[in-house]
């Protein structure tokens, strides 16, 4: 049956902590496994959101025991536990959090454990953030900092009862982390109240503007039980619409004797019918794809400052290409993804992928395009130049910008990648990224690029540089030195 508590939330949490307990241990114990865990240091939310169950209850912060928080790390990395999250809803927010992730770094720099730490930031708290991705990013342990907006249409905001941190300051702090190189990525969550597909757009475009190439991560809405927007009056004030659907759990493999789980996915509002929904996801999979992941991230920058073509521009001519031209290898992908998620407002379709290349594992779809173009490399960039011609770049300039486009991507068994320019794109890109442009000098230069990590299998590859690195930019070369000819 179902057991409903009171809404009040606990009022001690020092509570026993399953690892510390050793109910993992026969688990741990049974085979060669990877494991990823997760661990609270406190239970609060300073935000009041109105699609979160915290922003209802309106829970005051309660810490848990600072030791007992050491203690389960000090376990994680006895474990070898790779993948390491912790699910405060503001990490960051207090001074102890620091003593925390040193704690994290001297286990990893001591074991090689946890691998990768993942968190939700704080807002507002911009220098305590960077600081903690700072350090982290020395040793090779950043998940990404997370610069969360959800939206940014100001009546969205209103809505939902959010606040952002404006986008000077935005922009001011991407700029810092491109420069020293810390992956960043932008979070964002479709069909919230008041949206539309011009301004879900018209939102990517000005994080885009602002410099945020590295990773935009978006989450499907759902109404969760004890949210505001999961109320009678709620969903009838903004017509909020669901349906019923099965639950995927995305990076897992699924097993024939799994048990479902189901939630309620928002498909539709008064401001956003379903047909633009299903639009709005694909927007999202193309800037994912193309843009975020690498395919044509360095075309579609160099359009928007040389000829003033908007970000939204390039991926919605991007998207029409794809579906006039469907011979075509983007095509073929676009009636296969568009068609699953064209029945997910009745109940029928699937925003989920699988592809033996990669084994078992259950991809999303903004990650699909490019796990399906990847072993087509070659014929990819060569219909590609169908849509690419549609700009009229200077040949020369063009087929530099192509020669540099292929060679910056990662490809499994590809250690190293020379790449042979008569013009330094590799400066004119890497000051845009730090809002410094400068015109694209004509000057002969060689890219020597290098992947120290470089994946020997299609399984390898998908998991190292699209799961793990995605919010880092991995499936693009960053290890570059040059020489001037």
């Amino acid at each position: 049956e179902v057991i409903k508590t009171c809404s009040a939330p606990v009022a001690d949490i020092d509570l026993p902590s399953p690892y510390l307990e050793g109910i993992f241990e026969p688990l741990i114990n049974e085979g060669n496994f990877n494991f990823c865990a997760v661990i609270e240091t406190n239970r609060g939310c300073p935000n009041h959101c109105s699609y979160c169950d915290w922003g209802r209850l309106g829970a005051k912060f309660k810490m848990f025991p600072l030791d007992k928080v050491l203690q389960e790390i000090d376990w994680m990395a006895e474990h070898k536990i790779e993948y390491f999250w912790v699910a405060d809803s503001s990490f960051g927010l207090f001074e102890r959090d620091m003593v925390i992730i040193d704690r994290l770094i001297e286990k990893k720099l001591e074991t090689g454990y946890p691998k990768v730490f993942k968190a939700n930031y704080a807002e507002h708290r911009e220098v305590e953030v960077y600081d903690i991705c700072r350090k982290l990013n020395v040793v090779d342990m950043n998940k990404g900092a997370t610069l969360s907006f959800q939206s940014l249409d100001p009546t969205v905001l209103k809505n939902i009862n959010r606040t952002n941190i404006t986008m000077k300051r935005f922009t001011e702090m991407m700029a810092l982390y491109n420069d020293a190189n810390i992956a960043t990525y932008a979070e964002l969550i479709l069909g919230l109240p008041g949206e539309t597909y011009e301004s879900f757009c018209r939102g990517i475009e000005t994080l885009l503007e602002a410099g945020q190439h590295n990773a935009l991560n978006l989450h499907a809405l759902v109404l969760l039980p004890n949210s505001e927007m999961a109320q009678p009056e709620y969903i009838k004030k903004f017509g909020i619409k669901t349906v019923r659907t099965e639950f995927s759990q995305f990076h897992c493999e699924k097993a024939s004797d799994d048990i479902p789980e189901y939630y309620d996915l928002v498909v539709a509002t008064d401001s956003m019918d379903s047909t633009m929904w299903v639009r709005s996801t694909m927007f999202f999979i193309y800037i994912q794809n193309y843009h975020q992941l690498g395919l044509l991230q360095f075309f579609a920058i160099y359009l928007f400052h040389e000829n003033n073509i908007k970000y939204q521009d390039f991926y919605n001519r991007l998207i029409d290409w794809s579906e006039a031209n469907k011979q075509t290898l983007c095509g073929e992908i676009y009636s296969k993804f568009n068609e699953k998620l064209s029945g997910v407002p009745s109940g029928k379709g699937s925003r989920s992928y699988t592809n033996n290349i990669y084994g078992n594992t259950i991809w999303p779809l903004e990650e699909a395009v490019f796990l399906e173009i990847l072993p087509n490399f070659d014929r990819f960039f060569e219909e590609i130049q169908g849509f690419l011609s549609n700009f009229n770049i200077e040949q020369a300039v063009y087929q530099n910008l192509l020669t540099y486009q292929k060679g910056m991507l990662k490809q499994p068994n590809k250690c190293t990648s020379e790449i042979s320019l008569a013009y330094d794109l590799h400066n004119y890109f890497k000051n845009i990224y730090v809002h410094s442009y400068d015109k694209l000098e004509k000057r002969n230069i060689i890219l020597h690029a290098a992947d120290k990590k470089s994946a020997k299998t299609w399984k390898e590859y998908a998991v190292e540089n699209v799961w793990y690195g995605r919010n880092d930019s991995r499936c693009i070369f960053s290890d570059i030195t040059v020489d001037y000819t």
